[in-house]
């Protein structure tokens, strides 16, 4: 009941992507300082939504390997939904396509930029 949350909401897609881009460039520094698995597994998870969607267009077993973070996303949304009982929940499933895509490009500029800070 004393809990309190902090919450910053994302107004249009473009912040969130950005949002999503900034967690993936600093995603393997925060892991490498706190261990945190959930986290990491997270970011992979949406990170690899785009690319492993597109490449299942190109080529089908890729769609047996999109299932698999598609479900968890999924999972999530419809658990959203059971503790919120509103169908905005599955607004999640666009959000995590957005966000992963932003993931997934701030991963890939990690591997070459120094340092998180702002994402332009």
């Amino acid at each position: 009941k004393k809990a309190k949350l902090w919450v910053k909401p994302v107004p249009t897609l473009g912040q969130l992507y950005k949002q999503g881009r900034w967690y993936g460039r600093n995603t393997f520094r925060y892991f490498k300082n706190t261990k945190d698995f959930s986290t990491l597994f997270a970011v992979l998870t949406y990170a690899s939504l785009v690319p492993l969607f597109i490449l299942g267009l190109i080529y089908r077993p890729f769609f047996i390997l999109f299932a698999f973070p598609f479900l968890l996303v999924l999972i999530y949304t419809l658990r959203g939904l059971w503790i919120t009982k509103s169908p905005y929940a599955f607004v999640m499933i666009p959000i995590a396509f957005v966000r992963g895509l932003g993931q997934l490009r701030g991963l890939i500029e990690s591997t070459y930029r120094r340092g998180g800070g702002k994402v332009n």
